[in-house]
């Protein structure tokens, strides 16, 4: 990778990692035990931007409240505060950076596939939802870094067997930049101060778990696997993933429905 190359990346993590200031007060507020949602509630209520976003998700049909969240409190009650942490990240890196339309709608139906997943295994929704939107974050640094390459990366990728594709794609980022993308979203993540735990998932997400207590890993790791095969239109059935127990009963057709509900709905202007 070239010296420039490397620069932009550097610069470019370095700005993802400043937060504007309600976003900043947000993630202090969620991680102050002190505070409550009505405090936090408050916080985002001085961003109507973010506000909008907040209930406009929260009356998503994922939620199964389609047009019934009116009130802010309510919409943080039922997104979770780890989830509302997570919207106010996002919205700060998609307001700050350029992500692609493609790449956005990637990330949201992983953040449905995974919230699927960790439902199914009795993890916490918010864990899934969270992970999901945030797993790759580090491909969106690398595309505002290099687009042409990045685009000749998700070419190339898309050729391999779907199971093998994200270790391929990690592969060809390594060898063009130095730096795969799970590695760029476990540093933001990391810098932004989400748990150990967590980032090791979003670190290791294209890799099936070894370690069978590894649930989050797991939870991760068949949840974007599943939001590939919808998006890419390579499976029909969760029979073709050979999901484990629970996620073998597992419907895409209605998963799918999920996602591009869940997508119209946030995109929703």
């Amino acid at each position: 990778m070239s010296t420039s190359t490397l620069s932009k990346l550097v610069s470019l993590l370095k700005n993802a990692n400043t937060n504007p200031s309600v976003a900043s007060m947000i993630v202090s507020a969620i991680d102050n035990p002190d505070s409550g949602t009505g405090d936090i509630s408050k916080l985002i209520n001085s961003d109507p931007i973010l506000s909008a976003n907040i209930i406009r998700i929260a009356n998503s049909n994922y939620y199964g409240l389609p047009g019934r969240v009116s009130n802010l409190n309510f919409a943080v009650s039922i997104l979770g505060l780890l989830a509302i942490r997570s919207i106010a990240l996002a919205s700060l890196l998609r307001a700050s950076i350029d992500i692609p339309t493609q790449i956005w709608h990637k990330l949201l139906a992983n953040s449905i596939a995974t919230a699927k997943t960790a439902e199914a295994m009795s993890l916490d929704r918010s864990f899934g939802l969270t992970g999901g939107l945030l797993a790759d974050f580090g491909e969106v640094i690398i595309y505002n870094s290099d687009r042409d390459t990045c685009n000749q990366i998700q070419k190339e990728t898309l050729l391999q067997p779907l199971a093998e594709r994200g270790p391929y794609q990690e592969e060809l980022e390594l060898i063009q930049f130095g730096v795969t993308h799970s590695e760029l979203s476990n540093s933001i993540l990391t810098k932004w101060g989400y748990p150990d735990e967590f980032c090791n998932a979003i670190a290791h997400h294209h890799h099936e778990p070894i370690e069978a207590s590894d649930q989050n890993s797991k939870a991760l790791y068949w949840g974007m696997l599943i939001a590939q095969s919808i998006q890419q239109s390579d499976h029909t059935t969760s029979d073709s993933l050979q999901l484990p127990s629970p996620m073998g009963e597992f419907n895409f057709e209605t998963i799918s429905e999920e996602i591009g509900l869940f997508i119209a709905s946030v995109d929703t202007p």
